[in-house]
């Protein structure tokens, strides 16, 4: 059915995101826990919006956002206008100014 198909994509979604953070956390010499850290925020907001992050970080954005509430759609690694829509609610909701753009404040917000 397709709800058992969007539950097991959505489980592999958030497998590949944890994944991610695992590796960033090798990467960076940091305690390999699967949890991110402000260190972690801090690296993918400095220097995270390179061609090579880009799609892991939005990746990681959508999961997040659907795990809260705010994105009903699978995680696509596309920054699309449901992705901005998503996060403009989610920084609304935290007292943040809702640009729909993802800084340092949202992200640390967010993944932490």
């Amino acid at each position: 059915s397709l709800e058992n198909n969007s539950s097991k994509e959505m489980h592999e979604a958030i497998s590949l995101g944890l994944q991610y953070e695992i590796n960033v956390q090798m990467d960076q010499n940091l305690p390999i826990d699967g949890q991110m850290r402000r260190e972690q925020v801090r690296l993918l907001s400095s220097n995270g919006f390179s061609k090579k992050n880009k799609n892991k970080i939005t990746f990681l954005v959508q999961a997040r956002l659907f795990y809260l509430g705010y994105y009903e759609h699978v995680p696509s690694s596309v920054f699309d206008a449901e992705t901005q829509a998503a996060v403009q609610a989610y920084q609304q909701s935290k007292g943040l100014e809702a640009t729909g753009k993802l800084d340092e404040e949202t992200l640390m917000r967010m993944l932490l």
